[in-house]
């Protein structure tokens, strides 16, 4: 199914005639407040955490961002792919309930 650029709450930001530099600006905002709702539970701080020093601040490499996070490599991962599955899960969620509108 495709989704109207008019309604989509990821896509509405990027439409039209902004220039790729606004884009990138309001992809990167998105993220990062999406990914900021991991801190309000501290059961999901470390999927943050991991998420931060990945992709918003990352560190030269996952292992390297894995000994600043003081975890082992499998468990640093185990949080990234719960981060980054929060993140798809959410923002699918957010697409689905405005399109029901």
């Amino acid at each position: 199914m495709s989704l109207p650029w008019g309604k989509s709450v990821v896509a509405r930001p990027f439409a039209g005639g902004c220039a790729p530099e606004q884009r990138v600006a309001a992809l990167q905002k998105l993220l990062l407040e999406t990914a900021a709702l991991l801190q309000a539970n501290p059961r999901q701080l470390k999927a943050y955490r991991a998420l931060t020093h990945t992709y918003f601040q990352p560190a030269a490499t996952q292992e390297q961002a894995a000994e600043q996070l003081d975890m082992p490599f499998s468990t640093y991962r185990r949080h990234l792919n719960h981060g980054l599955s929060y993140l798809v899960a959410y923002l699918w969620r957010q697409e689905v309930e405005i399109n029901r509108l």
